[in-house]
C-alpha cells in the first residue's frame, strides 16, 4: 500500500518526467547532427574515460592548460588532467553513456533526463507555493520549451543538471531557514548539497556568502550553529577537491578563477587560448581597477540587453516580474530569496564572464532561474484571471503568443547538417581521415579539439590565439598534425590571426604554415590538414 500511495502522490511528476523524456528522444531524432559543441564532445570523452577506468581525465587541452602542466612538470600519457570541466556532470554523463550506449545518444541522454527532472521539480515546487493549475502549466511549459528541446538537451552543457541541483538547494535551504525546528543536521545535509552544486559547477562558490549569511540575516536563534554546520559540511566536499586538483595540475582552479578574470582585462578574448600561465600578480597594475570597472559595466549591460530574448520566454518576462512584485505570504518571501540570488550572480558575473550565444543557447549562465521565471509568470496570470473576464482573455492571448513564438522557433531548427559532406560531425571526412590514417598516439593541434578527441581518440590541443605561440608549443609537446576547420562549429572567427594566414591564397597560406613548422597533407571541403615538417 505504501508503494501504491507513493506512486499516486507523485503520479503527475512521473507523467511529466516520462513525457519530457519522450519529447527529448523525438528532438534528438529530428535535430541532432552530432556533437557540435566543445562541451558535448569533451564531456562525452571524459565520461568514456571514466567508464574505461582512466578516471577523471581527458585528451582535450587548451594552450594555457598545457602551459600550467608544463610549469608544474606534469607529463601527459594517453590522457591528462581536466582543467575546465565539472566532475559531477562528467560522472552523470558516464552513467547515461553506460545506459544509452557509448556514443552520441548516450551522451545526449544525460541532459534529456536532467530536463525531465527539471519539469517534475517545477511542478513539485509550484504546487507548494502556488495553485496546482499554475504548477502544472509551468511544468508543461518547461517541458515544451524549444530552447531546451532544440538547444540545451542536445549540446552537452552542464547547465541543466546544475539547474536541478541548484534549484533543489534553493528550495530546500529556504524551507530550512523558515522552519525554526530545523536542526543542525538539516544544515549539514544542505552543506553536502552545496558541495554537490560546486562539483556540478565550480562557479557555485559565488553564492556561498549568501547561503552562509542567510541564517544570520533572518535572525534565527541558532544562526551561527546553522551557518557553521552548513559551511563545515560544504568544506568536506570542497577541500578534498582542492587537494585533488592541486595534485593533478599543480595549482587550484586557474580555469574559472584566473582565466575568466583575465578575459577583458589582461587578454581581450579567450585567455585559455594563450600559451602562458596567469597569476594574481598579473592583475596588480595601476590601470587594472579601471579595466575591471569597464569590463563589469560592459558585461552587466550586455546581459541586461539580452534578458528579453532569453529561453524563448520573452512573452512571460513582464508577468514574471509582476508576479514576483505582487506575491504575498510565503511566495513573496521566496520571490525575494530567488531575486537576491539572481541579482547577486548578475553583479559578480559581470566581473567574470558572459556569453551571448543566440536564441537557442543564450543565457546559459542563468538557466537555473528560468523555471522560477515561468512559475511566477503563470501564477500572476492565474491570479489575475480569477479576478476579471479581461484577464482571462489576456491569459489566452499570452498563451497564443508563446505558442506562436515557440512554433517559429521549432520551424527555424535545421533538420540536416550544414556541413558540406551532409554527414553528422562524427562522420566528417576530415575527422575520419585523422582517425583512419594517423597513428593512434598522435597529437593534433586544431580549432575543434573536443570533436577531434571524441570522434578520433587522438590527443588534441586547441590552436593558440597567436600563431607565434605555435613554436614554443611544438618545442614542449609532441604535436604532429595541425587541422584547421572552416566550419562554423570550429569557431575560426575567434582567431583573426589565423584567418589572416588562410585568406592569403593557397601559396601564401602554405608558406605561412611552413613558417610555423607544418606542410600541407590533405585538403577537405571545409578543412585543411597539415603535418609537422621533419
Amino acid at each position: 500500500m505504501s508503494r501504491l500511495h507513493f506512486l499516486r502522490k507523485y503520479e503527475v511528476e512521473a507523467a511529466l518526467f516520462a513525457g519530457t523524456l519522450v519529447l527529448f528522444v523525438l528532438s534528438y531524432l529530428l535535430y541532432f547532427h552530432g556533437g557540435e559543441s566543445f562541451e558535448f564532445c569533451q564531456y562525452a570523452e571524459i565520461a568514456s574515460n571514466i567508464l574505461s577506468g582512466r578516471g577523471f581525465s581527458t585528451r582535450t587541452f587548451y594552450p594555457s592548460g598545457l602551459a600550467y602542466l608544463r610549469a608544474a612538470g606534469k607529463v601527459i600519457d594517453s590522457t591528462g588532467p581536466v582543467f575546465e570541466r565539472f566532475p559531477l556532470y562528467a560522472v552523470w554523463s558516464a552513467i547515461w553513456l553506460a545506459v544509452g550506449g557509448r556514443g552520441d545518444f548516450g551522451m545526449a541522454l544525460g541532459n534529456g533526463v536532467a530536463h525531465a527532472l527539471g519539469a517534475a521539480l517545477t511542478y513539485t515546487l509550484g504546487r507548494r507555493l502556488f495553485s496546482r493549475n499554475a504548477a502544472l502549466s509551468a511544468a508543461v511549459l518547461w517541458a515544451l520549451d524549444p530552447v531546451l528541446l532544440g538547444g540545451f538537451d542536445l549540446y552537452g552543457y552542464a547547465d541543466l543538471l546544475f539547474g536541478v541541483a541548484f534549484g533543489l538547494l534553493i528550495i530546500a535551504y529556504w524551507a530550512a531557514l523558515n522552519d525554526e525546528r530545523s536542526g543542525t543536521m538539516r544544515f549539514v545535509w544542505l552543506g553536502f548539497g552545496a558541495g554537490a552544486c560546486f562539483l556540478a559547477r565550480y562557479s557555485f562558490l559565488m553564492w556561498m556568502p549568501v547561503f552562509a549569511l542567510a541564517p544570520l540575516a533572518l535572525h534565527r536563534r541558532d544562526a551561527r550553529r546553522a551557518a557553521g554546520a552548513f559551511l563545515a559540511a560544504f568544506a568536506t566536499v570542497w577541500l578534498p577537491w582542492v587537494v585533488f586538483e592541486t595534485w593533478q595540475i599543480g595549482r587550484y582552479s586557474p580555469a574559472f578563477g584566473l582565466w575568466n578574470t583575465a578575459e577583458g582585462t589582461l587578454v581581450w578574448s579567450l585567455p585559455w587560448m594563450e600559451y602562458r600561465t596567469f597569476s594574481i600578480l598579473d592583475f596588480l597594475t595601476p590601470d587594472m581597477p579601471m579595466l575591471f570597472i569597464r569590463k563589469a559595466w560592459y558585461l552587466f549591460n550586455n546581459f541586461l540587453r539580452d534578458i528579453p530574448t532569453l529561453w524563448a520566454l520573452s512573452c512571460l518576462f513582464p508577468f514574471a516580474a509582476a508576479g514576483m512584485a505582487t506575491s504575498t505570504g510565503a511566495s513573496a518571501a521566496f520571490a525575494g530569496w530567488v531575486g537576491l540570488l539572481f541579482f547577486w550572480q548578475w553583479v559578480l558575473m559581470s566581473f567574470l564572464r558572459y556569453e551571448s550565444l543566440g536564441g537557442f543557447l543564450g543565457g546559459r549562465y542563468y538557466l537555473w532561474f528560468a523555471p522560477f521565471t515561468v512559475l511566477f509568470a503563470v501564477d500572476f496570470l492565474e491570479r489575475k484571471a480569477a479576478t476579471s473576464r479581461g484577464w482571462r482573455a489576456g491569459r489566452w492571448i499570452v498563451g497564443l503568443l508563446v505558442a506562436q513564438l515557440w512554433l517559429l522557433a521549432y520551424l527555424s531548427l535545421p533538420r540536416e547538417t550544414d556541413h558540406a559532406s551532409k554527414q553528422p560531425v562524427g562522420r566528417w571526412p576530415e575527422l575520419e581521415y585523422v582517425r583512419d590514417v594517423t597513428p593512434t598516439d598522435s597529437w593534433v593541434m586544431t580549432n575543434m579539439p573536443a570533436q577531434m578527441a571524441w570522434y578520433t581518440g587522438r590527443r588534441t590541443v586547441n590552436i593558440p590565439n597567436d600563431p607565434r605561440d605555435v613554436a614554443p608549443m611544438l618545442n614542449d609537446w609532441p604535436i604532429e598534425y595541425l587541422l584547421i576547420s572552416q566550419h562554423r562549429v570550429a569557431e575560426l572567427f575567434n582567431y583573426p590571426a589565423w584567418q589572416a594566414i588562410l585568406k592569403g591564397g593557397p601559396e601564401a597560406r602554405d608558406q605561412g604554415l611552413r613558417t610555423l613548422g607544418f606542410e600541407i597533407e590533405q585538403t577537405f571541403q571545409e578543412a585543411l590538414l597539415f603535418k609537422r615538417k621533419r
